[in-house]
């Protein structure tokens, strides 16, 4: 009878000593962090990492809008300089360089009529100018990233031509510094723009055409080619000044300006344009094309 008491109380405290053991762990988690209903701060160990870009900005800024605001205010800064020309002279020769987002506008005086050649040299591949018109101010009817550093042609109308010479933005970011040699030409006496054909008295047009004359020149698309015929139309504006609008073998056309019978330009080619008389004759190239016209096609007769 002893042993069964005994027994039956030692059951007993084993199940109590089990009920203590699994109460403390449900009694923990009830308050332990991050569940529902809990007023008791986070172990800062616990507390989740902050996105650097919200750190990175002022208080209301987005992520990187500090470098628009720098980028927007570098481009604004903008140097001009204004171009004169020796007593005399018809060109200058600028030697400068630039940094990062800096630019330069050339201001140089012009006429309508007048031909005006620009090129630059530069230790920076990323360096070009543009020419923007008088009054403008953005819209360039020349840019350099495009054709290459190479401008020639005749002057639309009377007026100071910007010559804005920059750094490509990619470069820019970088800070990378270009030297540059800047080379302009102005030539000719300039005035109004002639309506074709109406400077040479009793040189009629072509019935339906606004040229003097038509006809085809000799052309070849390299120099290592024969040649062949491209077909031409000329305006004449006396004295050997005028230009002559060219068909090439692509079925693309471009002008050929003179003054004073000496070829000094070319306008919509896709190339560098040279020239050289040869004889009654100028051979004109762009690039590796070749055309050839003689100077009866400037001169008439």
């Amino acid at each position: 009878m002893l042993n069964h008491k005994f027994a039956l109380s030692l059951l007993l405290s084993v199940v109590t000593l089990s009920a203590c053991s699994t109460g403390s762990p449900s009694t923990t988690a009830s308050t332990a962090p991050n569940q529902p209903g809990t007023t008791e701060p986070l172990d800062p160990s616990q507390q989740p990492v902050q996105p650097v870009t919200t750190t990175a900005s002022a208080p209301g800024q987005q992520p990187n809008q500090t470098d628009t605001t720098v980028v927007t205010q570098a481009q604004s800064d903008i140097r001009v300089e204004r171009v004169q020309f020796a007593p005399g002279t018809t060109s200058d020769v600028i030697e400068d360089s630039i940094r990062g987002y800096e630019t330069v506008d050339y201001r140089l005086g012009a006429q309508a009529g007048q031909y005006m050649n620009v090129s630059m040299a530069t230790d920076n591949g990323a360096n070009y100018f543009n020419i923007m018109a008088p009054g403008e101010t953005e819209v360039a009817f020349f840019n350099g990233s495009i054709v290459g550093n190479q401008y020639e042609g005749a002057l639309p109308a009377t007026g100071d031509y910007t010559i804005r010479v920059y750094m490509m933005r990619s470069a820019a970011r970088r800070n990378e510094v270009a030297n540059y040699r800047l080379e302009m030409v102005i030539s000719g006496q300039g005035g109004r723009v002639s309506t074709p054909g109406s400077n040479v008295p009793g040189d009629a047009l072509v019935p339906g055409t606004p040229y003097n004359a038509t006809g085809e020149i000799p052309c070849a698309i390299s120099q290592a080619e024969p040649n062949s015929s491209c077909p031409f139309g000329v305006v004449r504006e006396g004295n050997g000044t005028g230009f002559v609008e060219i068909t090439t073998p692509y079925g693309n056309q471009f002008s050929v300006y003179f003054q004073n019978g000496e070829a000094v330009g070319a306008e919509g080619g896709s190339g560098s344009f040279s020239s050289t008389p040869s004889g009654d004759e100028t051979l004109v190239y762009i690039d590796e094309e070749r055309y050839i016209i003689p100077d009866a096609v400037i001169f008439g007769g």
